[in-house]
């Protein structure tokens, strides 16, 4: 058994959010899954990007989000899920007045060196 803690990960940040990688192939060796938490201030967003070959599930804990998948927009508040299947593009943009904070399950794990959001280079698995 692995176990990590949030607080034992480094943070990357981009502009108006912040993103924690909790498992993956180089915090505990998985190879079929990643799990991230990310943090979007308020007024923030991520802009539409992919995922590459993989599913992608969104788990919304706190706050009210706007996200965007191909060119279908919905709100989402805590306690709601989304799904995001293979290729689809997805935006993100915090529209209440807290941070909004959400867990995201992508599987399998991709594999890129930067991450197409923030720019932040991630070794590879």
């Amino acid at each position: 058994m692995k176990v990590v803690k949030l607080t034992e990960v480094k943070e990357m940040k981009g502009k108006g959010f912040t993103l924690w990688q909790l498992i993956n192939p180089n915090t505990v060796g998985s190879k079929n899954a990643m799990l991230f938490v990310v943090t979007i201030e308020p007024g923030g967003k991520i802009p539409v990007h992919k995922h590459g070959p993989a599913d992608v599930t969104i788990y919304v804990l706190e706050g009210r989000g706007a996200f965007l998948v191909g060119e279908e927009r919905q709100s989402l508040e805590p306690e709601t899920a989304l799904y995001v299947p293979v290729g689809v593009g997805i935006g993100l943009e915090n529209i209440g007045g807290k941070p909004l904070r959400f867990v995201v399950a992508i599987a399998p794990p991709i594999d890129i060196e930067t991450c197409p959001v923030c720019g932040i280079k991630i070794k590879n698995p």
